[in-house]
Parts: C-alpha cells; sequence; structure tokens
C-alpha cells in the first residue's frame, strides 16, 4: 500500500527522483546485470527512501545521496541473493529429480537444448545469452541427451545419432 506523502515531501521526492534515479539505476544494473530487476529495485528504493523523506534537509547534499546509494545497493544485493538462492534451489532439484508439476526444470532444458542444437551455439554463447553459468549449461545438455536416449531406445541409438551428426557435420563443412 503507498504511503500518503505531504505535499513539501512530495516535491523533495520528485527531486531526488531526477538526481539521483539514472545514479541508483547504474548501481543496481552492475549488481544484477538485469534490465527488469534493476528498475524494480530502483523503484522499490524509492519506496523506501520516503522513510526518510522528513529527516533529509536537501535533497543534493551528500548524506542523501549516500543515503539514496545505500539504500539501492542493499536492495539490490538483496535481489541478486534471492536469484542465487532460487538458482541453488533449481539445480538442487535437478540433481534430486523433484517432482516439477509446472515442468519449469523441462522447459529450461528444452531451451537450452534449442539454443545448442537448432540455433548451434556454444555453450559459451548460451551461458552469455541466458545468463547461466556455463558448467550448468553442459549440465542440462546432459541431463537432456540422457532423457532422449531413454526415451528412444538405448544406446544402439545413440551411437547412430552421434555417427548421423557427425556425417551431417562433415556434409556442411565440406
Amino acid at each position: 500500500m503507498m504511503k500518503k506523502i505531504r505535499e513539501s515531501n512530495l516535491e523533495k521526492m520528485e527531486l531526488l527522483y531526477k538526481l539521483y534515479e539514472s545514479k541508483m539505476y547504474s548501481v543496481a544494473y552492475g549488481i544484477l546485470k538485469n534490465v527488469a530487476q534493476a528498475e524494480d529495485v530502483v523503484q522499490d528504493s524509492f519506496i523506501k527512501l520516503t522513510d526518510y523523506l522528513d529527516k533529509i534537509k536537501a535533497a543534493d547534499d551528500d548524506k542523501t545521496k549516500w543515503l539514496a546509494m545505500k539504500i539501492v545497493k542493499t536492495t539490490a544485493i538483496n535481489v541478486y541473493h534471492r536469484n542465487q538462492r532460487e538458482s541453488w534451489l533449481f539445480e538442487y532439484a535437478q540433481e534430486q529429480e523433484i517432482e516439477d508439476p509446472e515442468d519449469v526444470i523441462e522447459t529450461k532444458i528444452k531451451k537450452v537444448i534449442k539454443l545448442r542444437y537448432f540455433y548451434e551455439f556454444s555453450t559459451i554463447e548460451i551461458s552469455e545469452i541466458t545468463g547461466i553459468d556455463n558448467s550448468t549449461i553442459r549440465k542440462r545438455i546432459e541431463r537432456a541427451k540422457k532423457y532422449i536416449v531413454e526415451e528412444i531406445g538405448g544406446l544402439d541409438n545413440e551411437k547412430k545419432a552421434e555417427q548421423f551428426n557427425a556425417a551431417f557435420r562433415q556434409k556442411n563443412i565440406s
């Protein structure tokens, strides 16, 4: 629920926004490397800054700038840690083969497979595109291959697929 800001503080808030919004965004983006999350962090930081409006004497003094930067940095770091926890939980769920009722894991694996085999990106390129660690990309591809082999019938089909891939690559190189 939004707080009602007094008229005098509203002007102060507008000035704070003009002075610090782009700097705060730079700090948030520098930590998160994600445009949408950085924008959300800046908005959340300004909401948190409203708690201090009565104590701020001048919008353009060093103490106010320090406060704004401290709030955005702390907020961004909290979001970053939440992202890390969620990433870890996702990887843990994959390792433990935990039920995934919404097929989130399968969807993410399909995305990596599509980028690797349909668009022929390297695992490093996929890592850069998705922001997911290269070792995680390789592990997802490994799991997907294992799943596909199990679904289509074992090692004989895997060997045939490798032979087909090798022949196909050789044909495309020539």
